[in-house]
């Protein structure tokens, strides 16, 4: 009987009795048995085959070494690293990349998702992919072929099988862009800035350059001035190019740092609104119910970091 299917092992004929004689048969039967019931356990060498699900009853498996083929059990450490899933630096050409996961994958499944780093190379436009030697397959960006830089240099991609001939890639980061980078506090060119800035605003007039601007109701770029407060207390920028009425004008945001070679401040002053429309004094305005705002502080005689305050006083 060897096991009861419980797992229990008892002998068909136990208790023999000393000085007794022992039926041959009885003893045998034991023997085979016993022979049957090793046959049946798992050898600690590798030699046995499991024929059946093991129930582990809540206990764990310790020391699993690292899987290395598709057949074999993944170990915790392994998966938490997604080893089996990210497969380094993207190899071959710009445009027929190659990626060797291990284990090494056997067929393209529906729902495949592998992890990797671009190479140094952009690519040049369509762009395909072989996975662990199999046939070349087509990497796409919302199921459209990629453009040239998609597959943009040095970044880490995600790519998903959508189908056994197409992967889905996304960008998920790149390293480098996410370093801190230094900003440049001392903009190359008269009328340019370092820093944040927009184009996606029309101009509401006809704009100069290094204008000091105010968003105004109507989603445009207005002229600011001290003398008024509607001009002077909302969202504030430097237009960076002259524009007119309704044109998207590129201006210099909050947080940059702006240079124009007719300024001629003392470093480490503030400065304001002025009273003359789109100008940036370093006099504070004295004028009865003007407005008192900084907007940031020279750093140069021809450049001020702009970085206009959210308080400010109305003179009576």
């Amino acid at each position: 009987m060897a096991r009861n299917g419980s797992g229990s092992y008892t002998n068909p004929y136990p208790n023999f009795v000393a000085g007794t004689v022992i039926s041959s048969d009885q003893v045998d039967s034991n023997n085979s048995d016993i022979a049957t019931a090793l046959t049946q356990s798992i050898a600690v060498d590798g030699q046995s085959t499991v024929t059946g699900n093991i129930p582990f009853n809540n206990r764990k498996i310790t020391g699993l070494a690292v899987g290395a083929a598709a057949t074999d059990s993944a170990n915790l450490g392994q998966i938490q690293a997604n080893a089996y899933a990210y497969c380094g630096t993207m190899a071959g050409g710009a445009d027929a990349g190659t990626l060797a996961p291990t284990p090494a994958i056997t067929a393209y499944a529906v729902g495949q998702k592998f992890f990797w780093k671009a190479s140094t190379s952009a690519n040049t436009g369509a762009m395909t992919v072989a996975i662990s030697g199999l046939t070349t397959i087509a990497m796409q960006n919302d199921r459209a072929a990629l453009a040239a830089g998609d597959h943009s240099a040095s970044d880490i991609f995600m790519g998903i099988l959508d189908t056994t001939s197409t992967m889905q890639i996304m960008r998920i980061a790149n390293p480098a862009a996410q370093a801190v980078q230094p900003l440049d506090g001392t903009p190359s060119a008269d009328h340019t800035a370092t820093g944040p800035t927009t184009a996606t605003f029309a101009s509401g007039y006809s704009a100069t350059i290094m204008d000091l601007v105010y968003m105004g109701s109507g989603g445009k770029w207005l002229e600011a001035d001290a003398d008024a407060a509607g001009t002077s207390i909302n969202m504030l920028a430097i237009s960076l190019e002259a524009k007119n009425d309704t044109q998207a004008m590129s201006v210099a945001l909050s947080g940059s740092f702006v240079r124009d070679d007719t300024f001629n401040f003392t470093p480490g002053v503030p400065v304001y609104i002025s009273n003359t429309l789109g100008a940036i004094t370093a006099t504070k305005p004295t004028g009865s119910g003007d407005i008192v705002r900084t907007v940031g502080f020279a750093v140069t005689a021809d450049v001020i970091f702009f970085d206009p305050s959210s308080d400010y006083v109305i003179l009576a």
